[in-house]
């Protein structure tokens, strides 16, 4: 025996041993479902099938175990497709196959007595009717060479009490979109189990789908907390951000959705009040605002969506010809320096934003829109740009 083979043989045993350790714990979650010996034989052949995963294991051995125990929480073992060890995370995780977690589901259940999934290809004849009579229509092929491409996958639950089966199906395009989920928590990393089994881990989705229509059972509910836990199901598929960045977005955007709109003012919030709110909701787990910062928070939203008392001469009675306000050119047609302004914000040489920043500068007050400037206001904004 070469020393590769001797270290990988120590290595087994050692998890073996550690395995041995919580016999006890494992007996009591299969309950009496399952062979203890035989249960923790399929775990040990099935982690060393799979160098990397084997490898995972050794430098983690506390994992390893942890799956194992889950996997007997659930009463599966790991042959025929029920259970997959996988490497995840730097750590060995169990999941359920397609075939595992309908096995979980069906138990005590009184109303389904059958559940099915199958993936559908290209070549294939299949149709798929939703509304108040879903129905699904598939004629398989038998040979991969005459099936084609994947389309989807789809599972199907019967029933005991004579009502029609319930389909679930999800078109490739959404199985894909799980698969890249799995992979971004997975740190980048796509995880052995999509890569060797893809079939299976593609029918996971539909029969998960399904599950949440289905009756649930508590060994059900905590399979599918258990799911959505490790893969991210039914949560964003964003990249995690820090509630003091939404913040600052949820301002920052409506600033930039009304800084072109010359209906509407900019009034931007104090941005050192902003950050400091910012930083204080970055560093709670779960921040809760006091009603002084709540209040702010809104009243910077509101105040960007407030309309802009736009200056609108008003002719003066006959006998009383004195004007109250400065006369504006926002009644006809923009000519110089005003028109120059404008034309400038056509060609995106300049924003709403920046003029405001630039008229503050040169002493300019009230300014909204370039059409309210007088053509000496205008000319002094011209200057400074």
């Amino acid at each position: 025996m070469d020393n590769s083979k001797a270290v990988v043989k120590a290595e087994k045993s050692k998890l073996a041993i550690a395995l041995e350790s919580k016999q006890d714990t494992i007996l009591s979650m299969l309950n009496k479902r399952l062979d203890l010996q035989y249960f923790m034989s399929t775990a040990l052949l099935h982690v060393s099938e799979k160098e990397y995963t084997l490898e995972v294991a050794q430098k983690n051995p506390n994992s390893f175990v942890k799956a194992v125990v889950k996997a007997a929480e659930f009463g599966l073992s790991f042959s025929k497709g029920l259970a997959y060890l996988v490497p995840f995370k730097d750590s060995v995780v169990f999941i359920a196959g397609y075939q595992g977690l309908v096995q979980v589901m069906l138990r005590g259940q009184t109303r389904v007595h059958d559940i099915r999934a199958r993936m559908v290809y290209e070549n294939e004849v299949f149709e798929h009717l939703e509304g108040t009579n879903p129905q699904l229509v598939h004629k398989p092929l038998e040979t991969p060479e005459e099936r084609g491409a994947m389309r989807g996958a789809y599972a199907v639950a019967f029933f005991r009490d004579g009502n029609l089966p319930h389909p679930e199906y999800m078109p490739m395009c959404d199985l894909e979109k799980r698969r890249e989920a799995a992979k971004k928590r997975n740190k980048g990393k796509e995880s052995d189990a999509w890569i060797e089994w893809s079939e299976e881990m593609y029918l996971r989705p539909p029969v998960h789908k399904l599950f949440k229509f289905l009756p649930q059972t508590e060994e059900g509910q905590k399979v599918l907390a258990y799911e959505d836990e490790l893969w991210g199901y039914d949560k964003e598929e964003e990249p995690y951000r820090k509630p003091g960045d939404r913040v600052r977005d949820r301002i920052n955007a409506k600033k930039q959705e009304m800084a072109e709109d010359a209906h509407y003012q900019d009034i931007p919030p104090d941005g050192d009040k902003t950050n400091r709110l910012a930083e204080k909701l970055s560093a709670k787990p779960e921040p809760v605002l006091t009603p002084e910062e709540t209040a702010y928070v809104e009243s910077s939203i509101e105040n960007l969506t407030k309309p802009v008392e736009t200056y609108a001469p008003q002719e003066s009675p006959q006998e009383s010809p004195q004007k109250l306000e400065p006369e504006r050119p926002n009644d006809r047609q923009p000519t110089g320096h005003v028109k120059a302004l404008l034309d400038k914000m056509a060609q995106k040489e300049v924003t709403i934003t920046i003029l405001r920043k630039v008229a503050t500068e040169c002493g300019v007050k009230h300014f909204s829109v370039p059409q309210n400037l007088t053509e000496e206001e205008a000319g002094r904004i011209l200057e400074k740009l």
